[in-house]
């Protein structure tokens, strides 16, 4: 991505999405579900409050439980690990 001219901001947790989303005012987001602290839905759910920014949940979580439950939550996309570009 950072060879296409994207600038990435990187978080290994879900603590701080929230802010960071508010402050950076990002393009597009792409979330897990999976992620400590806070997981991915939580996040998702929380920023449709304030933002319409495009997100896709990339993860490994595959049942159709899981897609149903992030696209209730406001994901534009649910793409699930290993994928083929």
């Amino acid at each position: 991505m950072t060879r296409e001219g994207y600038q990435l901001i990187i978080l290994n947790s879900g603590e701080k999405v929230i802010e960071t989303v508010k402050a950076q005012l990002p393009d597009i987001i792409i979330l897990d579900v999976m992620l400590p602290v806070k997981d991915g839905v939580s996040c998702c759910k929380d920023i449709r409050e304030f933002s319409d920014t495009p997100i896709i949940m990339l993860t490994t979580s595959k049942t159709e439980n899981d897609r149903v439950i992030g696209l209730q939550a406001g994901v534009d996309d649910y793409v699930c690990k290993p994928f083929s570009a």
